[in-house]
Formats: structure tokens, C-alpha cells, sequence
């Protein structure tokens, strides 16, 4: 018995720095037909009940910065998904607000500490439009089809 617990104390002191280095875990749960809950590390970060889905779309890190994309499908015609960003890199983990285009297919850059969004024009919505998440500050810039506008150099 001693051998064991002499075990486990020399694998917390060999692992423990190793995990606290570890990416942060970021959950979806939920029914099929909701209401949803977003978990970091298994605590609660937030709740959605009236989406008809969550999707992680991934996780991204750039030395401190850590973010993870969720889109959130809202089962409409008019406007299928928006998304939102959680800033992982902080003591505590922060959302953003919703933002979007209502297009649901996002492309994600992670340039210079900052997360950027693009996503093309929706139906009769606006054009590609880019979103940059920093330092727990969102922007958008808007650009032709494409985005290439809004992902210029210097943003």
C-alpha cells in the first residue's frame, strides 16, 4: 500500500507541470433538442436553449493566447448559425458576444495573438465580413466576397 501511494505522489510531481500546461478542455453537452451547455475543465461557461446544436468548431493557440470557436446552429432558414469565441488564455475563460453573418461555414486565422472569423455573405446579408478577437475585444471589418479585404495585412 505504501508503494502505491509513493507511486502516485511521484507521478503528480513528474506530471503535475506537464498538466497544468495542457490546452484547456472545452465541452458541448446536451440533448438533441437542447438546451446545450458549454464546459471548460468541466465547469459551466454557458448555456443555450433555444440552438439546435453547438458545434466546437476547434481550438487555437499562439504562445499565451488560447481561444476555442463555437457556432451555434440556430435550425433557421433565415439565419443558420452565428458563433462565438472563448478566450482561453486568462485565469478565467470569457465569451464573447454573438456574432456572424447567419453563414454557418466560418474560415479562422490565428495571426499575431488574435483569433480572426471570416465568414461569406448569407443569403440577401452583408458582405464577407471579419472578425478579430483580442485581448477580450471584438471587431468586425467588412470586405468584398472573399473576405480578402478584412484580412489585409496590418489589421
Amino acid at each position: 500500500m505504501r508503494m502505491l501511494v509513493m507511486a502516485a505522489l511521484l507521478w503528480a510531481a513528474l506530471a503535475g507541470p506537464a498538466l497544468a500546461d495542457s490546452p484547456p478542455r472545452v465541452e458541448v453537452v446536451g440533448a438533441a433538442q437542447g438546451p446545450f451547455r458549454v464546459l471548460v475543465n468541466g465547469t459551466l461557461l454557458h448555456s443555450e436553449a433555444s440552438a439546435r446544436g453547438i458545434d466546437l468548431i476547434g481550438q487555437y493557440a499562439e504562445g499565451p493566447a488560447r481561444f476555442a470557436l463555437l457556432r451555434i446552429n440556430t435550425g433557421s432558414y433565415a439565419c443558420a448559425a452565428e458563433f462565438r469565441i472563448i478566450d482561453l488564455g486568462g485565469a478565467r475563460p470569457r465569451l464573447s458576444p454573438a456574432f456572424g453573418t447567419c453563414s454557418a461555414e466560418p474560415r479562422v486565422e490565428l495571426r499575431d495573438g488574435a483569433l480572426l472569423v471570416t465568414l461569406p455573405r448569407y443569403r440577401a446579408g452583408p458582405v464577407a465580413t471579419t472578425w478579430r478577437y483580442a485581448e477580450g475585444r471584438l471587431d468586425s471589418r467588412t470586405g468584398p466576397i472573399g473576405g480578402q479585404a478584412a484580412l489585409a495585412p496590418g489589421w
